[in-house]
């Protein structure tokens, strides 16, 4: 019965992507300006968007820090779909929207606010919104925040690695 059940599970993660936070058709790591060029010029590409990310604290109300991944987004082309699972994306840059682990682990709620540790200085941002984020940094699902690229860059001080998420016109496309 167990093996049933997990492999349902497994399963679902790899009919349904987006439940895991995967909403692009790939990711390219190691981004350039002249890839993004090339990728703007491909009639292929209907959403692009560039995901950056850098190690985050928040400081807990006990004193206590969470160490995550913070993912700052910007869009390139289009609109690549997220996977919200309630509120929204953040829209400015003193707003996050953390994965369900970061939430549970913070015990927070949309609407309330959480404080950035950022050298030696405490960023308060308002949480906007539960999101997964594609993860591309080997972290953990869901344990994770998401900014605007300028919040991104006010929490963690810094940016990190570079990735571009690309979702093609079509499924043909998206195979050549």
């Amino acid at each position: 019965v167990v093996v049933g059940e997990v492999h349902g599970q497994l399963s679902a993660l790899h009919d349904q992507p987006a439940r895991w936070g995967w909403t692009a058709d790939f990711g390219v790591v190691d981004d350039t300006a002249q890839l993004d060029s090339k990728l703007l010029a491909d009639r292929r590409v209907r959403d692009l968007e560039q995901l950056t990310n850098a190690p985050v604290t928040i400081r807990r109300p006990d004193g206590s820090d969470l160490d995550i991944t913070g993912f700052g987004r910007a869009t390139v082309r289009g609109a690549l779909p997220w996977t919200v699972g309630a509120g929204r994306l953040p829209r400015n840059d003193d707003e996050v929207a953390l994965g369900p682990r970061s939430m549970h682990d913070l015990d927070v709620e949309v609407g309330n606010t959480v404080s950035f540790a950022v050298h030696g200085t405490l960023l308060p941002m308002r949480v906007v919104g539960t999101a997964l984020v594609p993860n591309t940094a080997d972290g953990t699902v869901g344990r994770d925040a998401l900014f605007t690229e300028s919040g991104m860059r006010r929490a963690a001080g810094a940016i990190g690695f570079s990735a571009l998420l690309i979702r093609a016109v079509d499924a043909d496309a998206a195979a050549s």
